[in-house]
């Protein structure tokens, strides 16, 4: 088979070109968002502020992971109109899921970023820190994230999560009277 009629015979199909320039698109703005972030990195790794550095590191991957994200919903979506079902409704919630988990995972890095930072400018100043409080805290605020994350999934999938809440208060309640 002729490359040539490979190309007229299966691009000929509307669902097949708009799947190729999806996915064509979506790794173009892959590459010129790794460019960008390549270079968001020099310019940032030269500022004495460690936020701007934490910030650009722990956004990258995050972000490139919404990306395709949003490359396999516009997929599935096309190949559903091309299958007449076009109202699947759990590639929504797929999204809304995988947001949640971007948005979790930049949080999480970024959370580690910042105290490991924070550590190395403490010692490069000569000033004490207490690394294992510095540890403990950001155990603590990975475990809020987690949590938090976990409940917002959950209430997406159609769980109800006033009853972990409801648990949760009660105890707290508990815990504060021990």
């Amino acid at each position: 088979m002729k490359i040539s009629s490979f190309f007229s015979t299966h691009l000929s199909d509307p669902i097949i070109f708009k799947i190729l320039i999806t996915f064509l698109g979506a790794t173009i703005i892959n590459i010129v968002a790794s460019y960008i972030f390549d270079h968001l990195r020099k310019i940032t790794s030269k500022t004495k502020n460690y936020w701007d550095e934490s910030v650009v590191s722990a956004l990258y991957s995050p972000l490139v992971m919404f990306l395709w994200v949003i490359t396999a919903k516009l997929i599935i979506d096309y190949i559903a109109i091309y299958i007449s079902k076009p109202n699947l409704g759990w590639s929504l919630v797929m999204v809304k899921i995988f947001t949640i988990v971007a948005i979790s995972w930049f949080l999480l890095k970024l959370s580690n970023m910042v105290c490991e930072n924070f550590v190395k400018n403490k010692e490069k100043n000569s000033l004490e820190v207490d690394k294992t409080t510095a540890g403990a805290i950001l155990k603590l605020i990975k475990l809020l994230i987690i949590v938090f994350a976990a409940l917002v999934c959950l209430q997406n999938l159609g769980i109800s999560v006033s009853g972990f809440l409801a648990a949760g208060g009660v105890g707290g309640l508990v815990m504060e009277g021990w």
